[in-house]
Parts: structure tokens; C-alpha cells; sequence
């Protein structure tokens, strides 16, 4: 799974909820419920929440074609069911970011929500005959002085880009293959940079995600450049602190890093949600950790509160 892109149920189902955009007037209407496979879901069998949340694209793909039209429709349901109902949707976004920093899945899950799996499916039941809602929004209107505004882009950052788009895609073209043809034409291209952190570590290239992101510290400053080297960092360091990684720096020095970059993130952006949380998700792992430590050493010693 590419942990710095969301699970595989949230980069399948959230761009399936918003791609029926419909422009009537100066309003644009998303967020309706789809047609085919997703309506013939909701007569059907849901996959437990249990199972759901924690499976792999290997694990979808290996039970055949019929098991991942119904895994695509239900990640369309859940997306929906968060971000268009707003179904526990602050506790999916606390439970994305721990996913984010490498979490396991129970872990994040039992960190996230006051409910149990178990109560969510119930829930998800109980929604199918409940009344769906839509996304209104205002078009704003198209202001006199931005009209030939527009920059063309080089070929390198197309490229740069379509990588970036192609991480959260199972059926996109080659993300870091697309980055690496970016990156020959403008070695510094921040975009491309990017995108090739977060592939290497998706594929357990951690020396060489490390390798991207001290180019992209280099070279890249914005907002969304900090918040993806952060994630890749904290990643980076949970893997070194699990023993799934030998690199010349230490875990501890790695989440030193991410908390500095998602802390320039924040600063530079201060409406950057992401950054918050998965600031807050790093901190309060390492509190956990320590924690954790000091009752091995002391296995009488109570948490403070306790």
C-alpha cells in the first residue's frame, strides 16, 4: 500500500464520489450517488468493516474481478458515507494520518474511533435508506483582470505532475518512471521530486526515498513540498525504528525532521489540515513510545492518571 497516498479504499472511492461534477448555471452540483456497480451495491452484501479497512491491493486483486467491482463500489460508499454525509468523518481524517505515518490498521483504528467495526457496519447498513445529499456550490465568477493569466507549462513538470496524479491511481501509468523522465529534463523540478519520494518509499526503496527527499529539500519549499517530505520522513523513521530499514540516520533523528518540516508546512499554509494532523498523530505516537519504554524498564509503573 502507498502510505503517503491513503489507504487503497480512500484513493479508490474519494475520487469516485467527486467525478460526477454538474455545472447547472453559476452552481456546481457533486457528490451524487452513482449509477451501475455503486447503486447495485446498496442492495447487496457489504464487506465487513474489519476486513475492508485492512486489505491490500494484492489481497483485493487476488480474489478476482467480481470481489474488486464490489471492494471499488464499497470505497466509493464508504468516501461517500465520510466526506459527502459527513459520517465520522473527524475521526477518519485523525485515522488517515496515523495510517499516513505507518500505523497498522487496528492501531489507527482503535486511535481514531469511539465506535467499533462492528457498529460502522451497522451504520453503513442504516445509511442505504436514508436520504442522500449533494454538494451546492457557487461558481464564482470569472474575474476581468485573470483572463490570459494563464503559464504554460514545460514538459518536465506535466510529467511532474501526472506522476504526482498517478500515486493515487492503481490503473494510472507509472508514477516513478514518469518522475524519473521529469527529473532528467529539470533535475530540480519540484513536482517530479515530490513524486519520486513518495514512490520509492510505496515500494520499500527507503536509501533511495531518502536520497528524493534531501534533493527535495534542496530544491523544494513549498507547502505541499514540506508536507510530503514529512510524511515520507516520518514513514522513514518508522520503518527504521521496526528494523524494516538500515539507513545512515537514525528513526530519531528522521521524526526530528518530519516534525520540522510539517511545522515549516503549517507556517507556510496555516489552513493545512493534513499538516496539523498528522503533526499532532507524530507526537502522539512518540508520547505513546515513551511511554511504552519506561513500563518495560518499570513494568509496575502506572500511566500518569492511573
Amino acid at each position: 500500500m502507498d502510505r503517503c497516498a491513503g489507504p487503497i479504499w480512500y484513493r479508490v472511492g474519494v475520487p469516485e464520489v467527486f467525478a460526477d461534477a454538474v455545472f447547472e448555471g453559476n452552481r456546481v452540483k457533486t457528490g451524487s450517488v452513482s449509477s451501475g456497480v455503486h447503486m447495485a451495491l446498496l442492495g447487496g452484501a457489504l464487506i465487513p468493516m474489519r476486513t475492508f479497512l485492512a486489505l491490500t491491493k494484492s489481497e483485493v486483486e487476488s480474489r478476482g474481478e467480481r470481489y474488486r467491482a464490489l471492494y471499488d463500489a464499497e470505497s466509493w460508499y464508504v468516501a461517500r458515507q465520510i466526506f459527502v454525509e459527513q459520517r465520522h468523518r473527524s475521526e477518519f481524517m485523525q485515522y488517515l494520518a496515523l495510517m499516513d505515518q505507518g500505523t497498522s490498521e487496528p492501531d489507527a483504528f482503535a486511535g481514531s474511533f469511539k465506535t467499533t467495526y462492528e457498529e460502522l457496519d451497522r451504520e453503513l447498513v442504516e445509511a442505504r435508506v436514508t436520504p442522500a445529499h449533494v454538494y451546492l456550490m457557487q461558481a464564482p465568477g470569472e474575474a476581468a483582470g485573470d483572463r490570459g493569466t494563464a503559464q504554460r507549462l514545460s514538459a518536465a513538470e506535466v510529467k511532474g505532475r501526472l506522476a504526482l496524479l498517478s500515486l493515487g491511481h492503481r490503473r494510472g501509468p507509472d508514477a516513478l518512471q514518469l518522475a524519473r523522465e521529469a527529473l532528467q529534463a529539470e533535475p530540480t523540478n519540484e513536482s517530479a521530486l515530490r513524486a519520486l519520494a513518495r514512490a520509492q518509499f510505496a515500494r520499500g526503496a527507503y536509501n533511495d526515498a531518502l536520497a528524493a527527499v534531501d534533493s527535495l529539500a534542496a530544491h523544494g519549499s513549498s507547502p505541499v513540498a514540506l508536507a510530503d517530505s514529512a510524511a515520507v520522513l516520518a514513514g522513514l523513521a518508522r520503518a527504521v525504528a521496526d528494523g524494516q530499514a538500515t539507513l545512515p540516520v537514525d528513526a530519531a533523528t528522521l521524526k526530528q525532521r518530519a516534525r520540522d518540516a510539517y511545522q515549516r508546512a503549517i507556517a507556510a499554509d496555516g489552513e493545512d489540515r493534513r499538516s496539523r494532523d498528522a503533526l499532532a498523530a507524530l507526537d502522539r505516537r512518540s508520547i505513546r513510545i515513551v511511554f511504552a519504554r519506561a513500563r518495560a524498564r518499570h513494568p509496575r509503573a502506572a500511566l500518569p492518571g492511573k
